[in-house]
C-alpha cells in the first residue's frame, strides 16, 4: 500500500497483512510464460543453461520422480513440445498399422498372382474343348462374351457413382493407344489360338509367353542400359526357344484330338509374343489414365472389331447366327462344349486370369507377373495331359521349357523397379516398363 495511507491513520493490522502478502510483479507471470522462460534457459547457446537433471521442479520446489526427470531431459535434449510428442506417437502406430496392412495386402496379392496363374495356364485347353470351331472364332465368342459382362458393370458403375466413372485423362492419346494396344492383342491371341490348332500346348505357351526377352532386345534397340544379366539372360532365353522348337517331329499319336508339335506352328506361337510387346507396353500406360473396367470395355469392343478382318484374312467362315460352328453367338448353345465352356472362359479365363494379372500390378512389381507368365507351360502341360488334349512333354520340350525360365529368371532378377516417369504422348514415347499386364 502506499505511504500516504499510513500517515494519514494508525497502523491497522488488517492493511498490513496485506502489505506483507502483496506479490512481487514477476508471480503474476502465467505458468506457460515461466515455462517458455525456463526452456530459453537450457539452451545450449545461453551462458545461463539450466542443469537437465535438477531435483526440483522450480515452479513447486517439488522433488521430481524418475519419470518425471527422464522426460524433461528427453524434452530438453530434443527440444519438442508436449503435442510433438503425441504427434511422434501417433505416426508409430501409424507405421505399425501400415505395415500389417502392407502384410495383409501381400498376402492378397500372392492369392490374386495364384490363381490368375492356375485360371491363364488352363485357357489353352478350355480353348482345345471347343471342337468344330475355327481358332480366331474361338477367340471371339471369349472377348464378345466378356464386353457384355463389362458393359453391364460399367453400366452401373456409372448409375451408382452418376458419371463419376467416365473420367479419362488425355482422351486423345489414350484412344490411340487403346487401338494400338487392340491391335497386339489381337496377334497375341490369335496367333495363341491358331497356333493351338498346329503344335502342343507346351511349345504354344514357351513362345507365346517370352515377351519379356523380346523387352529387353526392344530397350537394346531404343539406346537403353542393358545389364549384363539382362542381355546373358535373354540370349538363354532365345537358346531354350531353339531348344523348345527343335521337338518338332514327335512319335505318333494315339488320339488324333492331340496335335503335336510343330514348326510352323512353333513360328505363329512365337510371332503372338511380338503382339504381346505391344500390348504390355500400352496397357500399362492406359490403365493409369482412366478407370480398369472402362478400360477394359473399351479394349474388348475394338478386339473385337479387329476380330473380324483377322478372321477374314485367315480364311475362316462367320455369320451373325447362332450356330455352333460358324456363328458369331454360337456358344449360346445348350452343348457341353458350347455354353459351358464360354462361361468358363468369361468368369474364370478373363476375369480371374487376364484381368487379374493387371490387377495384381498394385501389389507386385510387373516383373513378378511376367515371370510368373513364363511358368504357366508346366502348369499348363499338366493341365493337358489331365484334360485328354495333349501328351507328357518330351525330354527336349522340358530341357527347353527350362532353359527360357532360367534366361528369364536371370532377366527379371537383374531388373529393378521401374522409376516413375511423367506420362508423355505417343508420339515420343519414353523407356518402357516390361512385364506389366
Amino acid at each position: 500500500m502506499s505511504q500516504s495511507r499510513r500517515m494519514e491513520a494508525p497502523m491497522d493490522p488488517y492493511w498490513d497483512h496485506f502489505d506483507e502478502c502483496q506479490p512481487e510483479p514477476e508471480a503474476f507471470e502465467s505458468v506457460e510464460t515461466r515455462l517458455l522462460a525456463k526452456y530459453d534457459k537450457t539452451s545450449e547457446a545461453s551462458p545461463n543453461a539450466a542443469h537437465i537433471d535438477e531435483p526440483f521442479d522450480e515452479l513447486t520446489l517439488k522433488e521430481r520422480s524418475s519419470l518425471e526427470m527422464f522426460t524433461s531431459r528427453l524434452f530438453l535434449q530434443n527440444h519438442a513440445p508436449q503435442d510433438q510428442w503425441i504427434l511422434l506417437a501417433d505416426k508409430e502406430r501409424d507405421a505399425a498399422a501400415a505395415q500389417k496392412a502392407a502384410a495383409a495386402n501381400k498376402c492378397i496379392g500372392i492369392a490374386i498372382l495364384l490363381s490368375s496363374f492356375a485360371s491363364v495356364s488352363s485357357l489353352g485347353i478350355a480353348f482345345d474343348l471347343e471342337k468344330g470351331v475355327s481358332p480366331v472364332l474361338k477367340l471371339f465368342w471369349k472377348v464378345s462374351g466378356s464386353a457384355m459382362v463389362l458393359a453391364l458393370i460399367v453400366l452401373i458403375q456409372t448409375l451408382v457413382k452418376r458419371g463419376t466413372s467416365l473420367h479419362v485423362e488425355n482422351p486423345k492419346d489414350t484412344a490411340r493407344r487403346i487401338l494400338i494396344c487392340a491391335a497386339g492383342f489381337t496377334l497375341w491371341n490369335s496367333s495363341f489360338n491358331w497356333a493351338l490348332a498346329h503344335t502342343s500346348i507346351a511349345h504354344v505357351y514357351v513362345l507365346n509367353n517370352c515377351h519379356s526377352l523380346l523387352l529387353v532386345i526392344y530397350r537394346a534397340l531404343c539406346g537403353d542400359v542393358v545389364a549384363f544379366a539382362e542381355g546373358f539372360g535373354t540370349l538363354v532365353g532365345i537358346a531354350g526357344s531353339v531348344v523348345t522348337a527343335m521337338d518338332s517331329n514327335g512319335a505318333p499319336l494315339a488320339n488324333a484330338d492331340i496335335v503335336g508339335p510343330s514348326l510352323l506352328g512353333d513360328a505363329g506361337a512365337f510371332l503372338g509374343a511380338i503382339g504381346a510387346v505391344v500390348y504390355l507396353m500400352q496397357a500399362k500406360v492406359i490403365s493409369e489414365r482412366m478407370p480398369f473396367m472402362l478400360f477394359m470395355l473399351c479394349h474388348s469392343i475394338v478386339v473385337c472389331l479387329l476380330l473380324f478382318p483377322t478372321m477374314w484374312c485367315l480364311g475362316e467362315t462367320y455369320e451373325l447366327s447362332h450356330d455352333a460352328s460358324i456363328g458369331l453367338f454360337g456358344w449360346a448353345n445348350w452343348q457341353l462344349d458350347r455354353l459351358p465352356i464360354e462361361f468358363y472362359l468369361v468368369a474364370v479365363c478373363d476375369f480371374g486370369g487376364r484381368m487379374g494379372f493387371i490387377r495384381v500390378l498394385a501389389y507386385f512389381d510387373p516383373l513378378v507377373v511376367s515371370i510368373t507368365m513364363l511358368l504357366q507351360p508346366i502348369l499348363a502341360a499338366l493341365f493337358g495331359v489331365a484334360a485328354g488334349v495333349a501328351t507328357v512333354p518330351g525330354a527336349v520340350t522340358c530341357l527347353g521349357s527350362g532353359i527360357v525360365i532360367a534366361g528369364t529368371i536371370l532377366v527379371v532378377t537383374a531388373a529393378g523397379p521401374p522409376a516413375p516417369r511423367k506420362q508423355i504422348p505417343l508420339e515420343t514415347p519414353g523407356r518402357t516398363t516390361y512385364g506389366a499386364v
